[in-house]
């Protein structure tokens, strides 16, 4: 039987689930391992000691040395990508080369791509904006400002992700609240338009839009078929 992967794009948080069905939200490297292989846990204090002892140029030898194929598809300054290849090897035994040839060879499932894209965008732009002012009511300041004084720093991929960014600007006293607000909400928006046009690339993609009326039926139609 058929596993429907099912992608939400930002803005219908309400979707039903029934056996066989798969639902992913829309951050892109996840889709891609619902679909292949999922590897998470990667435990990074290790080699940010190493980083910071040997510097990021010895990272880069190692990986050289210990998986080549990697190092030539990774630039020599990308710090984020060299020290993920390196955890991966580190705590897997296999180099990351590897595992993605293993996600890239066929799978022993068939799947029904499905994606909910709003095609009307306003009404998107105007929930991505309540999204953020409910973030903010629940707490967001604080629990950045709490990363904040635990160390955590724009260093860290994690503080540079969306919002998070904005938010640790203005905590660093970078732009002023409002500026914050506006800054992140704008950027939310322009990383929903490169997520709607990554995945309308996805190969036989079934999309329908979140809000209309006949969805349920629509996407049950589509796996029954």
């Amino acid at each position: 039987m058929p596993i429907a992967s099912i992608v939400i794009c930002d803005g219908n948080p309400n979707f039903f689930f029934q056996p066989n069905l798969l639902q992913c939200s829309i951050a892109k490297k996840y889709i891609a391992e619902c679909v292949g292989f999922i590897f998470s846990g990667l435990s990074k204090q290790k080699l940010n000691q190493a980083r910071e002892s040997k510097g990021l140029g010895a990272l880069y030898e190692r990986l050289q040395i210990c998986d080549p194929a990697s190092a030539a598809r990774i630039n020599e300054n990308d710090a984020q990508r060299i020290q993920r290849a390196l955890e991966v090897l580190e705590l897997t035994g296999k180099p990351m080369s590897e595992w993605l040839a293993q996600a890239t060879a066929p799978s022993k499932h068939s799947f029904i791509n499905l994606a909910l894209i709003p095609n009307d965008r306003s009404k998107l732009h105007a929930l991505i904006e309540k999204r953020f002012d409910l973030m903010l009511e629940q707490g967001f300041e604080e629990e950045v400002r709490q990363l904040k004084d635990h160390g955590l720093t724009d260093e860290l991929s994690s503080m540079r992700s969306v919002g998070y960014k904005q938010m640790l600007n203005y905590l660093n006293q970078q732009c002023t609240f409002n500026e914050m607000t506006d800054q992140a909400i704008a950027a939310t928006r322009q990383l929903a338009k490169r997520q709607h046009t990554w995945l309308r690339k996805w190969p036989e993609l079934h999309v329908f839009d979140p809000w209309q009326s006949d969805l349920l039926e629509s996407v049950k139609q589509i796996i029954n078929a």
